[in-house]
């Protein structure tokens, strides 16, 4: 007998998005246990195509995780590969007879899991990641049950579509708002891939070394990150463009561009009933305070140490390290090595340091991410 989607998708706790996508992950895992009690396990692992990494994402798992923020090529997966071209499933009912030549593989078979089914997802037609079923049994998922999950993959994709869509959503607007404002900053598209990327490789560490980020929030903080300076389409091009020093006047409305920021996305989601945008707390924290200092001697509101939100003590060390190592109309572009120095000597005053030490103790990251997005023409 299939599964009653009908009736089950009439509970709030489905599309209920006052619950984060990992919670609705849970539902659809508890779902689909009623008919298949044999699944143990739900993962989405999310794919960004400019660096063809795979990134896990959201997760219900009956026992240990054991795929916490993990990451890899997909072109160094030659099986997932395939499955992201085909666009069909892959069943495998006895985990034991795959090579380990994948930590991904070594780590689920590690964990007891004895069969997956793999289906790839999309977004706007384009591959977008995967979802994996896994069992803790040997053989089981059958050809019986095959048609249940493809369903349940779909549903799946559906509700993370969902959550993208308003993502986009999002973006244009801003993107539109900075079209009409004539925003004329220096930072360009190429910063702001870096930073975000700055950002996730941060967020990551210190999810790794404290168990307080989930795989979602760092995805969420990796998205978010682009818009920390929306504010500044608010600020006059003869200040923000101005090539020599800000008078106390100037600087004073060039402060105000996170609070700007902040109030021009909190009328974006009130005026466009955007009331679903996933993790909004830390798109709004990274925008208002990713100027607050750790010392307290930031702005707007001189936050200090932990009372700033995680999301941006991170976007802070990120934007700083690639404004230092960017050229400018004002500046030529400084060494990494030099970078480096600076925010370790400004850690514990300027920066958190955590975050420092996490984009200290990942530079081969920083350093490849630098090389992959640099700006055209630059050495």
């Amino acid at each position: 007998m299939p599964l009653d989607l009908m009736s089950q998708g009439s509970n709030p706790n489905f599309f209920n998005t006052e619950h984060t996508l990992a919670q609705r992950i849970r539902w659809v895992h508890d779902l689909i246990k009623q008919k298949i009690p044999k699944v143990n396990r739900i993962a989405v692992a999310v794919y960004d195509e400019k660096t063809d990494v795979l990134k896990t994402f959201v997760h219900s798992t009956d026992i240990e995780n054991p795929l916490p923020l993990y990451e890899c090529k997909l072109s160094d997966a030659p099986a997932l590969l395939a499955i992201s071209q085909s666009g069909k499933p892959r069943v495998i009912n006895q985990m034991s007879d795959l090579p380990l030549d994948k930590q991904h593989t070594q780590r689920v078979r590690s964990a007891g899991f004895q069969s997956s089914f793999t289906q790839a997802i999309y977004h706007n037609e384009r591959f977008s990641g995967f979802i994996f079923f896994n069992s803790l049994h040997p053989g089981a998922f059958t050809e019986e049950y095959q048609q249940d999950l493809s369903i349940m993959a779909y549903l799946v994709n559906l509700l993370i579509n969902n959550e993208f869509n308003v993502l986009t959503t999002l973006n244009g607007v801003v993107h539109s708002l900075e079209d009409v404002a004539q925003f004329r900053d220096e930072e360009t598209g190429y910063h702001l891939e870096r930073m975000s990327r700055y950002s996730r490789v941060i967020a990551r560490y210190i999810a790794q070394q404290t168990g307080l980020l989930s795989d979602e929030h760092v995805e969420y903080i990796f998205l978010y990150s682009t818009l920390h300076d929306i504010g500044k389409i608010a600020i006059p091009d003869n200040i923000l463009l101005k090539p020599g020093k800000l008078t106390e006047g100037e600087m004073t409305l060039m402060k105000s561009h996170p609070s700007k920021g902040h109030e021009i996305i909190k009328r974006i989601l009130d005026n466009l009933s955007m009331k679903t945008v996933p993790f909004a707390d830390a798109l709004l924290n990274i925008i208002l305070c990713h100027h607050e200092r750790w010392d307290g001697m930031g702005y707007p509101a001189g936050l200090s140490g932990d009372a700033i939100p995680i999301e941006a003590r991170v976007v802070a060390v990120a934007d700083v390290f690639d404004a230092l190592t960017s050229a400018r109309s004002y500046k030529e572009a400084w060494s990494i090595e030099r970078a480096f120095e600076f925010i370790e000597e400004k850690s514990g005053s300027f920066f958190d340091p955590n975050c420092v030490q996490a984009l200290l103790a990942c530079e081969d990251d920083i350093r490849l991410i630098k090389d992959q997005f640099a700006e055209t023409g630059s050495g």
